[in-house]
């Protein structure tokens, strides 16, 4: 045996690589891109990457089919939709390339799909490099029969509806009649407190007059107290007002007595003047005759006055000799 046969060249094992979405088989894209992304994610992609599409506005089925159809035939078309999946589904593809073999693969697709994570398991499991024909066609007819179960569902759903939509209306009607009925007990509610309003609005009047009435009252008995006061006030002052004018009076009768005394005195004192006056002119007429005699003799020098004296009180100076 030759040393090739012994030892023979060892070739490389290729790392195992998921598939691209153009490679896979394009009997499984309609289940990818319709279960795996969004009618709105690829009507993104295809405004993004100016897809022409055959109308202006395009149904949603047009838009699912023209997708389908360019993953293979434009390859940017098949690589954005690929980078999307890859991104939007990262968390499980990674979960998926745990798994080697075909019943791991299984295992875990039957345990998402359990729980309700059927978008991205579809896609993780659909790319995965161990997955096998027979394993896609198990994937496909579980997405299949649950759409039919979706269906089912939608339909019981939409039963619902009809069944809510004609509640709906029987509660509409019901509200309608209550809210007429109560719009009738409101009107009758707005007329009884208008009415208790008005007799509010009378009692406050009423009570605010007699309060005016209790404060008229006060107020009359504090201005007795005042006339009162002053009553007293006055009559003190005409006791003593009396009592000044008795005062007057007799202050008025003792000045008249004043002046009929100082009346008489002038008179008394008048009439002492005039006899006074009339006094000294006899008296001067005496001493102006005895002035006239050149020569008196000692006989005529004596005055026989008759044992009287003469006080003389006052007088001139030039009538003394």
């Amino acid at each position: 045996m030759c040393d090739h046969c012994l030892h023979p060249a060892s070739h490389p094992v290729p790392p195992r690589r998921r598939a691209k979405l153009w490679e896979i088989d394009s009997q499984w894209h309609c289940t990818i891109i319709g279960t795996c992304l969004t009618l709105g994610e690829l009507k993104a992609t295809a405004a993004k990457l100016r897809v022409q599409l055959q109308s202006a506005k395009p149904t949603d089925h047009e838009v699912h089919t023209a997708m389908i159809i360019l993953v293979k035939r434009e390859r940017v078309v098949g690589k954005a939709l690929h980078k999307l999946l890859d991104r939007k589904h990262a968390a499980m593809v990674k979960r998926f390339d745990k798994a080697e073999g075909d019943a791991a693969l299984t295992a875990l697709w039957q345990e998402m799909l359990a729980r309700g994570e059927v978008a991205a398991a579809c896609w993780a499991v659909l790319s995965h490099p161990d997955a096998t024909d027979t394993l896609r066609n198990l994937v496909f007819g579980d997405i299949h029969m649950l759409s039919h179960q979706i269906g089912a569902a939608s339909r019981a759903d939409l039963r619902r509806v009809h069944a809510l939509e004609r509640e709906k209306t029987e509660l509409e009607a019901r509200i309608m009649r209550q809210q007429e009925r109560l719009r009738g007990e409101v009107s009758k509610r707005n007329i009884v407190i208008r009415e208790l309003r008005q007799r509010l609005e009378h009692e406050i009047a009423e009570t605010r007059r007699l309060g005016f009435a209790a404060q008229s009252a006060q107020e009359i008995e504090r201005l007795r107290r005042v006339i009162g006061d002053i009553d007293r006030h006055l009559e003190t002052e005409q006791t003593s007002r009396q009592a000044a004018e008795s005062e007057v009076r007799r202050t008025m009768g003792k000045l008249r007595d004043l002046g009929l005394h100082l009346t008489q005195a002038l008179q008394d004192n008048a009439d002492l003047k005039s006899e006074l006056t009339a006094s000294e002119e006899r008296l001067s007429a005496l001493l102006g005759a005895r002035e006239g005699v050149a020569e008196c003799s000692a006989d005529c020098a004596s005055l026989d006055l008759c044992g009287r004296c003469i006080l003389f009180v006052g007088g001139r100076s030039q009538h003394v000799p």
